[in-house]
């Protein structure tokens, strides 16, 4: 999926990610309640596209990999609720590492492994199972900075969104 909208390029690479998210309750004002979070995530590029046909047997279709960790605050709406909603924010580090293939012949490539700043942001639910287990949905989003050196075009500022939803349990403690 590589859609144009006025000067961004999209691009969906249908990697695997995976993370780890440890909350800790701060302050509970009426309906909502403060938190703070410290977010641990990674994931996976893989882009057909950006590595030839003849070496994916080899290499397969990864093109990098991201590792962020952005403590922020959560508010959370109806804590004490069966459905509980929630947004966050917040700041930290991201490490960004990426292989591309620039010739097949001889096989030569070029390899980037970076460290930026980072965001992440967005918003999710709880759904209450039992008392201390929860099924969590999310969508969550991290921004970087720069990952390359070398600005090729005056509008091409090499800064990544990394849009992920994620599902899973959370457990109460």
């Amino acid at each position: 999926l590589q859609p144009i909208l006025g000067t961004r390029m999209l691009r969906e690479d249908n990697g695997l990610g995976g993370g780890i998210v440890y909350r800790v309750r701060i302050i509970t004002i009426g309906p909502a309640a403060l938190l703070a979070e410290v977010p641990i995530f990674f994931v996976q590029a893989t882009n057909a596209d950006l590595i030839p046909l003849i070496v994916q047997p080899i290499f397969g279709t990864t093109s990098g990999v991201s590792g962020f960790i952005t403590p922020g605050g959560v508010v959370r709406f109806l804590p004490r609720a069966r459905v509980s909603p929630f947004g966050f924010f917040g700041a930290g580090y991201g490490r960004i590492v990426e292989a591309q293939v620039t010739s097949i012949s001889p096989l030569r490539g070029r390899f980037t492994n970076e460290g930026t700043w980072g965001i992440n942001y967005g918003g999710g639910a709880d759904v209450r199972l039992f008392r201390a287990i929860n099924i969590r949905g999310e969508l969550r989003n991290f921004y970087t900075g720069s990952t390359q050196p070398v600005v090729v075009l005056p509008e091409e500022t090499r800064q990544r969104n990394t849009l992920l939803i994620t599902g899973g349990l959370a457990f109460r403690f």
